[in-house]
């Protein structure tokens, strides 16, 4: 079943391809603080997973919809991209254990939730 996000990534929108600005300084900081496995929560097409990849972090990108996944996968492959893994799920409830992440990173994302549905993902 196609969800609103498929329709809106089937018409072009939100395909960024570069990182966003702040995302080169936080490698910076996350490198310093033994970073290793970051949770991309709510990934789309795969911008910061790539930059992270590239940088030799694991990454789990996670996002709701199918269509913009198989973009992202299309470019890692592009990219040569191995060290990422991408799941297709909704944020509110993660298939993950508490601890499993190292960082998670959720640019232009949480927001498009219900509030309720953000304090209890941001209680895990």
């Amino acid at each position: 079943m196609k969800t609103k996000w498929d329709k809106i990534f089937e018409k072009g929108y939100f395909l960024w391809k570069e990182p966003h600005p702040q995302i080169k300084r936080f490698v910076t900081f996350l490198k310093k603080r033994g970073v290793n496995k970051i949770l991309d929560l709510g990934c789309g097409a795969g911008r910061h997973i790539i930059y992270f990849g590239k940088k030799g972090f694991i990454v789990v990108g996670l996002d709701i919809s199918n269509k913009v996944l198989s973009i992202a996968q299309r470019r890692l492959e592009r990219e040569k991209v191995k060290n990422c893994v991408l799941i297709n799920h909704e944020m509110s409830s993660l298939p993950f254990p508490n601890e499993h992440f190292d960082a998670v990173v959720s640019i232009n994302v949480i927001h498009h939730d219900k509030i309720k549905n953000i304090k209890k993902l941001l209680e895990k």
